[in-house]
């Protein structure tokens, strides 16, 4: 059996080195996609840093700058003085071909950080540690090669015009309905893939409840959800769910067995319609970040791609490193920025529920405020939407307020600010259209 060998192409490192010497505008070139890492043996990527350094200064490289640079650092004499450079120069077919020389040593550069990671990630298979912190720490490994194979991030006007125009005969809706017809009239079509959607509000305002209803809207929709809680285990949310869909009393579905014969049959109808959605719960006392993106991407291998994931709440997601002196702040942003990431990284809404801070009741108005946002400041930061659930008839004790509810819309990155009412059966807990929408006076575009 044949010996396997580490990928590098010396030929096609050498071809790069002599190109970057014969043409000035070859390392402007090789810059943009290779690094000096990239190279298999050491002296080529003494040379190749020597270069970068020349073009960073202004400084032509030739065989006389990289060799002033190289003697500077005690480098010259071993890789074999300038006679070597020049010698470089000689074994280059030509540097016309310098970007294509550059690539080779790049897929063998990819080609050795995907064994190393691969032989770290087998070797992670033996350890003890819990299973979602190693699973995190590979997904990290196998993202520093993915970035590794792209070579810029950067695009051009020219292919954003082209994407743009593309996109104006696109008729698809732009966001994934809610199912509340007012509000997503506000968001621009509903919750846009990429984004997180931060819903915020006091105790017993009912979120679960609100988050639920546009989990069932999505779903009868037909697109996937995922629904992760934290609070709640499934059997609840169940019960919530049946009460949703058929649009019985919640109290009358706990206690199932007062039920008469025909309540009892609609039940089972709406446990049976609800048993047809390509809806998913996750419950779990403590979870962590990585555990989140595990089930999440768990959810993808096994069904597809989801087109929303709701994480009830935020507040009770565990930072991948929880300790007992942690500053809860940072903690909450990390949370934060890893649910943005997940939306990022799935093309996908993901909806997080959020706890208001107890500031809002010394109030005399009681309305939400982004201020309020319990913790950490990177939960406003992080947010491409910002919602808060105001109930004025529990707030205010008003019976006139009875069976509506307020969604303030407090943070939308690309669209309006404003206030949605809806309308609440206080006995189910279904959540409907109301009245329609107002957008705050001088408003004059996209915040």
């Amino acid at each position: 059996m044949d010996e396997i060998r580490t990928p590098y192409d010396t030929h096609a490192e050498q071809a790069v080195l002599g190109s970057i010497i014969l043409d000035r505008d070859a390392i402007g070139l090789c810059s943009t996609f290779l690094q000096a890492d990239d190279f298999y043996h050491e002296t080529h990527r003494w040379i190749y840093q020597a270069a970068l350094d020349c073009h960073k200064r202004g400084t032509p490289a030739d065989y006389v700058t990289i060799g002033t640079v190289l003697q500077d650092r005690d480098q010259l004499a071993p890789i074999g003085g300038v006679s070597h450079l020049i010698e470089l120069t000689n074994v280059t077919p030509t540097a016309m071909h310098c970007e294509w020389y550059g690539n080779i040593v790049l897929d063998k550069a990819q080609a050795r950080l995907m064994i190393e990671a691969g032989r770290d990630i087998a070797a992670m298979g033996y350890e003890s540690d819990e299973r979602a912190s190693l699973m995190e720490r590979a997904r990290l490994m196998l993202e520093r090669v993915e970035r590794r194979a792209q070579t810029s991030d950067i695009h051009w006007a020219r292919q954003i015009s082209n994407d743009y125009i593309n996109s104006l005969s696109d008729t698809t809706p732009r966001g994934l309905p809610t199912g509340l017809v007012d509000l997503d009239r506000m968001l621009i079509g509903g919750l846009h893939k990429s984004s997180l959607i931060l819903l915020a509000a006091r105790t017993g305002m009912r979120k679960t409840w609100f988050a639920l209803q546009v989990a069932l809207n999505v779903a009868r929709a037909g697109s996937p959800v995922v629904f992760l809680s934290l609070e709640m285990n499934r059997a609840a949310l169940w019960q919530r769910l049946c009460a949703l869909q058929s649009g019985m009393s919640y109290t009358l579905i706990q206690e199932h067995h007062k039920m008469s014969a025909a309540e009892l049959a609609r039940h089972i109808q709406a446990d049976g319609e609800l048993s047809m959605m390509p809806l998913g719960i996750m419950d779990a006392d403590v979870t962590t970040v990585s555990r989140l993106r595990q089930n999440a991407l768990g959810a993808v291998a096994e069904h597809g791609q989801p087109a929303l994931v709701i994480i009830d709440y935020l507040n009770l997601v565990t930072p991948e490193n929880d300790k007992r002196n942690s500053n809860r702040v940072n903690d909450v942003g990390e949370i934060s920025r890893a649910c943005k990431q997940l939306a990022a990284s799935l093309n996908i809404p993901v909806l997080a529920l959020a706890q208001l801070s107890r500031a809002i009741e010394q109030r005399q108005d009681g309305i939400p405020r982004l201020s309020d946002l319990r913790e950490s400041g990177s939960l406003e930061q992080d947010a491409d939407v910002v919602l808060f659930l105001d109930r004025p008839d529990l707030r205010k004790r008003d019976d006139s307020l009875a069976g509506t509810a307020d969604i303030i819309i407090g943070k939308h990155r690309q669209g309006p600010v404003g206030t949605v009412t809806i309308s609440v059966d206080a006995s189910s807990g279904r959540l409907r259209n109301h009245i329609g929408y107002e957008v705050p006076a001088g408003y004059g575009g996209p915040r």
